[in-house]
């Protein structure tokens, strides 16, 4: 048809420009009929309207001209009620999307990404990311080209990846789907997006792929590319799963960083004394754990540093036992976590005044140990204040028994400490001997703040009054000064039922009956506690060159630790004769106190009868105490001299001195429990008042401030309200209030009271966040590889990201339309077509006289 023709027609009928048969239009029915339909209807029209004329008195080419008629125009009437209309059809095609989920958490900055081929060297993950990207740049630009390519970020949540400055005006959707995320660190623009620094603290990969699946509903998707190391705190559960399945939805994993399992040592946390004195032997305890590096057994080394000298003044070495095979599935490295975390004591002996600063380190043994995944968590700092001064020791007793004359001996002695010993005699006198002049028995508390460790023998309560008794419980429980009870046959402990120093005796003195004594020899073997306290050690042996290894024990019975190389086997064995204790009490473990701890064992000689407790050990107060079931060490004495209970007894002092000289000179005591907390973790914060001026002052709260070391957090004010209360007449002492972190990091609390301004104190304090994923550092390539395998996708390597456009499969759906359409039924031409056939049928009929 010529167009001036169609144009013609397309005016004349009210079409809108649409002609059949011209740009694809088409004449189409709102309710067609089939072919058999039509045919039906036209049978049924001409059979209707010859009915109608059949008794028509006028000439057979009238009455069929006319049913001819009425058969048109029923027909007309059909064809206009099946609604025609002219359409211009289209065809559109929605591309397929593909998702692109990259991993920014954390864990993409620890180093064990493999390098080039023929490289021993690693790099991060972060950087094997990038170069994965960059290298797959073009890959990524003709899928940005053919479909609708969606790059998405993910740690605990998802948000949009923005294109690099060089691809910012392709035109990708990266439209916000309002999903949390890291999106505010400045950039970096290597590949086809800008990638922020990696921060996330966890990463949730079942999360991400609901997440993303949600962004792409009711849309044709080709696939999911996935790009991370495998760890996430969460699992794809079975739905997701199964949702990908029923959808045909093929994951592509590209795993960072290594496929071994790779181990990560780490010091979790180090903790020493706060104060010692000068040759002090003093224990530092450190927590270490071995995270990842599959189920084979392995050893590492912790190291005590001099920060000042870089020396290494101690080490041991740490055994981590093999895990059983059926703990994890082969490439699983799960499995690892769950050896649990080992204690480990070095000590040091510094000899200078002042703070003495100190790094505990953890390494493998062993030049053929792979690295560490996570360096930054190697090491931590523990600082002990040294006191250049004697350390001052009251020794009381009521007979001069073989153990008091030896245990005198050693004191005049030492050098590093001041001594009054005072033995009763006749007449309630004592006769005193030693450094420090001291002729009775101290009356006042300023005379017993002047000595750090008070020693008890065998002496019963009625040579003191009531109120010297009430001091000496005071200096230990409030000053933190250390208490020893060595017992023997006579008064100790039985006298002392009933009276305030009861509370301090680690066995209880329930009824009449006395405390049982062995009806045999025993040696002695040392407990595990005795290794993290620094007590015990009656040898020079260097542990780490003796063989020495830390295993986590049951710290309750004499085992494993007689083994010890500081701890000589001649004096566990009674075969020498002079190691065997001729008296010694026996104390049944229902009598000891809940916070009673074991730091040597009696052993029976002739092995019948269980070992029980001969040296304890228990904190009250703001002291400690320690109790010697026995008055026999000076038996030791026939087999190295006074070496041996010289050892014994000077390092039982030292750790009762500690105490006391960390609070000396100190107006109030700030304390955090824990000191390492996790996020949301209630932490207990106390100051306590030393000073009597300061709890006369009677302070009705002490004012603290917690505050984030790398000011990007909010400062919290706490008011910590007294509880308790002082003796008759006195303020409170302990302040206490509560603090509860809402975010990880490292943390100072500083008392701000202006009651305490004269001298500051502070604390540091670390926040962890529980599903913190540098907890687990080690990948997980087996849960990619599964995930890829159960969707029907494929694991690629680094340099296969470029064959994503043949890998995926194409999705793109074609959508038929509707461009324009025009109906005719409702055109004036069908009307007229209508009248005129009712026109020619009623002239007809009046033609005929019917009308």
């Amino acid at each position: 048809m010529r167009t001036d023709d169609a144009g013609m027609l397309s005016g004349l009928f009210g079409t809108g420009g649409l002609t059949p048969g011209r740009d694809g239009v088409e004449l189409v029915f709102t309710y067609p009929l089939a072919t058999w339909e039509w045919a039906l209807a036209a049978v049924a029209a001409c059979a209707l309207a010859w009915w109608s004329y059949r008794k028509l008195d006028a000439p057979r080419w009238a009455a069929a001209s006319l049913a001819g008629v009425r058969a048109l125009l029923l027909l007309l009437v059909l064809l206009l009620l099946t609604g025609p209309k002219l359409i211009k059809p289209i065809e559109t095609l929605e591309r397929d999307w593909v998702l692109v989920l990259v991993d920014r958490s954390g864990s993409m900055s620890i180093t064990d990404a493999p390098a080039d081929a023929g490289s021993d060297s690693l790099r991060t993950r972060e950087e094997q990311l990038r170069s994965a990207l960059q290298r797959a740049a073009p890959a990524f630009a003709e899928l940005a080209r053919e479909r609708t390519l969606v790059p998405l970020g993910f740690e605990s949540g998802t948000f949009d990846l923005p294109p690099s400055e060089a691809n910012a005006g392709e035109g990708r959707d990266n439209t916000n789907d309002g999903s949390s995320g890291n999106g505010s660190a400045s950039p970096a623009t290597l590949g086809p997006w800008a990638l922020s620094a990696p921060e996330g603290q966890r990463t949730n990969i079942g999360a991400a792929l609901e997440s993303a699946l949600q962004r792409a509903a009711a849309r044709p998707l080709s696939g999911i590319v996935l790009i991370s190391d495998g760890r996430s705190t969460d699992e794809p559960g079975r739905a997701l799963v199964r949702r990908l399945i029923a959808e045909r939805v093929p994951v592509f994993t590209l795993p960072l960083g290594s496929a071994a399992a790779l181990a990560d040592l780490a010091v979790v946390r180090a903790t020493g004394p706060g104060a010692a004195f000068a040759n002090d032997l003093v224990p530092i305890e450190a927590v270490v754990e071995r995270r990842g590096g599959g189920t084979a057994a392995s050893a590492s080394i912790v190291e005590l540093v001099d920060t000042a000298t870089g020396r290494v003044v101690d080490q041991r070495l740490v055994q981590w036992p093999a895990l059983p095979t059926d703990t994890a599935s082969e490439g699983d490295t799960s499995a690892s976590a769950l050896r649990p975390p080992q204690k480990v004591t070095l000590t040091t002996t510094p000899s200078l005044a002042g703070r003495s600063s100190y790094q505990v380190r953890v390494r493998s043994e062993g030049t053929a140990a792979g690295p560490d995944l996570v360096p930054g968590n190697d090491s931590a700092s523990v600082a002990v204040t040294i006191v250049d001064r004697p350390m001052r020791v009251l020794s009381l007793d009521g007979t001069p028994r073989w153990e008091h004359r030896f245990l005198k001996n050693i004191l005049s002695r030492e050098r590093s400490m001041e001594f009054a010993s005072l033995v009763l005699a006749a007449g309630r006198r004592f006769l005193a001997e030693g450094s420090i002049n001291l002729q009775s028995v101290p009356v006042s508390h300023s005379e017993w703040d002047a000595f750090d460790v008070i020693m008890i023998g065998d002496m019963g309560p009625e040579v003191m009054s009531p109120e010297q008794i009430e001091q000496i419980r005071r200096r230990v429980s409030v000053g933190g000064a250390g208490l020893m009870w060595i017992a023997g046959p006579g008064d100790t402990p039985q006298s002392w039922r009933g009276t305030p120093l009861a509370d301090l005796l680690p066995v209880t003195l329930d009824g009449d009956s006395p405390l049982r004594t062995w009806d045999r020899d025993v040696t002695v073997a040392p407990a595990p506690l005795s290794r993290t306290l620094g007590v015990m050690r009656l040898s020079d042996a260097d542990p780490a060159s003796a063989g020495v290894s830390v295993s986590s024990g049951d710290t309750t019975t004499a085992g494993a630790a007689s083994a010890d190389a500081f701890w000589p086997a001649v004096i566990s064995d009674p075969a020498t004769g002079w190691s065997r204790l001729r008296w010694a009490q026996r104390l049944e473990p229902a009598r000891l106190k809940p916070g009673a701890e074991a730091l040597a064992f009696g052993v029976p000689v002739d092995g019948v009868g269980a070992p029980t407790p001969l040296v304890l050990t228990m904190r009250f107060g703001a002291g400690r105490v320690v109790y010697v079931a026995t008055d026999e060490v000076w038996r030791w004495r026939y087999g190295r001299g006074e070496d041996l209970p010289e050892r014994f007894y000077l390092q039982l002092l030292r750790l009762l001195g500690r105490e006391s000289v960390e609070r000396s000179g100190r107006p109030a005591l700030l304390e955090l429990s824990p000191q390492r907390a996790e996020v949301g973790q209630t932490v207990r914060v106390s100051v306590e008042l030393v000073d009597q001026s300061l709890i006369d002052a009677r302070p009705a709260s002490i004012a603290v401030r917690v505050e984030p070391t790398d000011q990007q957090g909010i400062a919290t004010d706490l008011t910590l309200r007294p509880v308790g209360g002082g003796g008759p007449g006195e303020g409170s002492r302990t302040f206490v209030g509560a603090w509860v972190p809402q975010r990880a990091g490292a943390y100072r609390v500083n008392v701000t009271d202006a009651l305490l301004s004269a001298t500051p104190m502070s604390l540091d304090a670390v926040v962890v966040r529980p599903d913190d994923e540098l907890l687990r550092p080690e990948t997980d390539h087996a849960r990619l590889a599964e995930l890829s395998r159960v969707t029907g996708g494929r694991v690629l390597g680094e340099g296969e990201l470029s064959e994503l456009p043949r890998l995926l499969p194409r999705r793109e759906v074609r959508i038929e339309g509707i461009a324009d359409q025009r109906t005719l039924w409702d055109t004036w031409p069908a009307l007229l077509a209508v009248l005129v056939l009712l026109s020619i049928e009623w002239i007809g009929r009046r033609i005929a006289r019917l009308a």
